[in-house]
């Protein structure tokens, strides 16, 4: 949370749970969020999903930073931009991730690896959010799969880079976006200076990896 500090959680094994959840009565009773995680905020932060576990987020995963605005929280209050490092890694055999939104790379550097047969699932997804931010994502393994139901990013006012190998799988619904965005099309949570037009770079290798969407923009 704090500048300069580190977290790290994991959650391993079968019938291993984490879940955040959304709660409205607790928003109303306390004004502050629920069904949000952010791994590294200020600091530096690491989630790892292992064999047969599940983390479950209601609302949305920011990775590598987070927009003060949407969380309304103070950042003068801590001195400094919310620019720290995250990164979150999915891996094993039914490891399993599944939120409403995720955002890697939001002011700082977000990275998430889906490895060895793990399963992310989201309904929207930005990788390389903001300006200066670096968002980082590696798909590899013939088992590994990210599904996201609506529209994906990669590089909105950012760097975002995807590689899919070793059999990988990432499916988008709707509309992927590569290097930049249209905010008539696509809303994000905050807005910048400028238009989105960050740099995305998507590569597949090896046999049997996929990257498949109901329609693809790039540039």
């Amino acid at each position: 949370v704090a500048p300069g500090s580190d977290g790290v959680v994991t959650v391993d094994g079968e019938g291993s749970q984490w879940q955040v959840n959304y709660d409205e009565g607790f928003e109303i009773d306390t004004g502050l969020y629920s069904g949000v995680m952010v791994v590294g905020g200020y600091g530096e932060g690491l989630l790892t999903v292992g064999d047969g576990a599940e983390v479950t987020v209601d609302d949305v995963i920011f990775v590598g930073g987070y927009p003060p605005e949407e969380l309304e929280f103070d950042a003068n209050a801590v001195g400094y931009e919310p620019d720290g490092v995250g990164t979150i890694t999915v891996t094993g055999t039914d490891a399993a991730l599944t939120a409403g939104g995720l955002q890697v790379g939001v002011f700082g550097q977000g990275t998430l690896n889906i490895l060895s047969g793990g399963h992310v699932t989201t309904e929207d997804a930005v990788v390389g959010v903001g300006p200066d931010s670096i968002g980082t994502v590696l798909v590899d393994h013939a088992a590994s799969t990210w599904e996201n139901t609506e529209s994906m990013v990669v590089g909105a006012y950012g760097e975002g880079t995807m590689t899919v190998s070793g059999g990988g799988h990432v499916a988008v619904g709707e509309v992927l976006y590569i290097g930049g965005v249209d905010l008539n099309e696509f809303e994000l949570d905050v807005s910048y200076e400028g238009d989105p037009n960050g740099t995305g770079t998507i590569t597949v290798t090896g046999a049997d990896s996929l990257v498949e969407a109901f329609a693809i923009g790039v540039g």
